[in-house]
């Protein structure tokens, strides 16, 4: 079976993952029922693949897991931040003073030597990541951006002069400010974005004001839309 192999340029990232990330403690050359210090290290199966990917071969991935926000969450995110993963999809669990509704796990873990073999000891109940739930994570947003770059590559690559949106999500006020932001970094400042879809009255005024004058929604003659795009639209004619 033949599997198709989007390519690298239409996708925001080259990698996800999903799961938990702990805290590692090291007691080095000793053990863990007697050590008095340990290195602290980050760490998790799924985490350690796109760390791993980015810097080994400088992918660009990212993380959908679930951190405490207190000091021991920030020293996690420390952790994480130098390596180089995307951290946008953390979801920051409020603290409650002393760890009872969620925490940061721990793993301990000792070296291996000779004929005794490597210890590990996780401390992890009722950790952050292992309370995710339904609509804790903002897959939308997630998958959302990798679409939106396949179809900009695309309009891009036949130096498109007009970009219409159909978007059924009711995410406009997500996807439209990051399309025209897209569209600032490539210097297409002159492209016209149009979109349509059900839009509450209140969401309009905002899409003109980040540049998106062309807002229709359902049963707008045909007529109008031609007429509005003949007359937005930058002229090929001024360049040839």
């Amino acid at each position: 079976m033949a599997v198709t192999v989007k390519p690298r340029e239409s996708c925001r990232w080259d990698a996800a993952a999903l799961g938990e990330i702990m805290l590692r403690l090291d007691p080095g050359e000793g053990r863990i029922r007697t050590a008095r210090s340990f290195k602290v290290w980050e760490g998790g199966g799924e985490y350690n693949v796109v760390r791993g990917l980015r810097r080994c071969f400088g992918l660009r991935t990212t993380v959908v897991t679930a951190i405490v926000e207190n000091d021991v969450g920030r020293l996690l995110e420390d952790l994480m931040l130098q390596g180089g993963v995307d951290l946008s999809h953390v979801k920051w669990t409020p603290f409650d003073g002393i760890g009872r509704n969620a925490r940061v796990g721990l793993n301990f873990t000792e070296r291996g030597y000779g004929l005794r073999g490597a210890v590990g000891c996780s401390d992890r109940g009722w950790s952050a990541a292992s309370q995710l739930a339904p609509g804790d994570v903002n897959w939308k947003k997630l998958f959302e951006e990798e679409r939106m770059r396949k179809r900009l590559t695309a309009a891009l690559q036949e130096d498109a002069d007009v970009i219409g949106l159909s978007i059924l999500s009711g995410a406009h006020m997500h996807i439209c400010p990051r399309v025209m932001e897209l569209l600032r970094d490539k210097g297409l400042t002159d492209v016209l974005v149009v979109v349509g879809e059900i839009i509450p009255d209140v969401d309009i005024p905002r899409l003109n004001e980040i540049g998106i004058t062309g807002v229709f929604l359902p049963g707008t003659p045909m007529q109008e839309i031609v007429e509005f795009i003949r007359k937005h639209a930058r002229s090929r004619m001024e360049t040839i």
